[in-house]
C-alpha cells in the first residue's frame, strides 16, 4: 500500500467536499461544503475553544474552504467566512453534518 494515501494531515488541510443531506429523507441535496479535517493545522486547538453555538459556527467557518449551491429565501448565498459562520449558527442541520464530516478521519484518506 502506498502510505501517501494515508497522509491525513495533508488531506485534512486540503479539505473534503461534504454533501449536505435532507434531514427528513436522508437524500443528498445539491449543497456541498468543503471543510478541512480534524488533522488540519490548528484544528484541534481551535476546536477546544468552540464551547458555544456561536464559537462553534466561527470555528467551522474558519476551516471551511468553500460551499456551493446554497440559496436562502430564493437568493444565492456567496461564500465567505462570515456567511459560513452565519449559516452554521442559524442552521444546526448543516452545522452538525459539516462538523461530523470534519471529524471523520475516513473522509481524509484516499482510496
Amino acid at each position: 500500500m502506498d502510505i501517501s494515501k494515508l497522509d491525513v494531515v495533508k488531506l485534512s488541510n486540503e479539505g473534503y467536499k461534504c454533501v449536505i443531506k435532507n434531514p427528513k429523507t436522508g437524500a443528498d441535496t445539491d449543497i456541498t461544503v468543503t471543510i478541512k479535517g480534524v488533522y488540519a493545522d490548528s484544528f484541534k486547538e481551535d476546536s477546544e475553544k468552540a464551547d458555544t453555538v456561536e464559537k462553534t459556527a466561527e470555528f467551522l467557518a474558519k476551516f471551511t474552504v468553500s460551499f456551493e449551491n446554497i440559496e436562502e429565501n430564493g437568493k444565492p448565498v456567496k461564500f465567505s467566512e462570515k456567511e459560513a459562520s452565519r449559516i452554521y449558527k442559524d442552521y444546526p442541520v448543516i452545522r452538525g453534518q459539516v462538523m461530523a464530516a470534519a471529524m471523520d478521519v475516513r473522509n481524509f484518506i484516499l482510496d
